[in-house]
């Protein structure tokens, strides 16, 4: 199942298979509250609990798009460019 037309190497002219959607109009919305044990002492998030909270927001879209139970099979590098604050 392609997008782009396999004649051309042309990738804005993208056509959307019968039965899918774009990623784009696929996201899932999640609030929480950061706790103390969240925060290290400048009161930034740890970066652990940002790439878990994402890993598991991720697996929540996939399972809501696939409807079977999605497994990881690899993550790559992750930085932090900036320290992530709180309000």
């Amino acid at each position: 199942m392609y997008t782009a037309p396999q004649t051309t190497i042309e990738l804005n002219k993208r056509v959307l298979p019968s039965n899918c959607r774009w990623m784009s109009d696929s996201y899932v919305v999640n609030t929480m509250a950061s706790y103390p044990e969240n925060r290290n002492a400048h009161n930034k998030v740890f970066g652990g609990f940002l790439m878990r909270t994402a890993l598991e927001i991720s697996w929540v879209g996939a399972n809501l798009y696939c409807k079977n139970r999605p497994k990881l099979e690899h993550i790559c590098d992750i930085s932090f460019e900036k320290p992530t604050h709180l309000r």
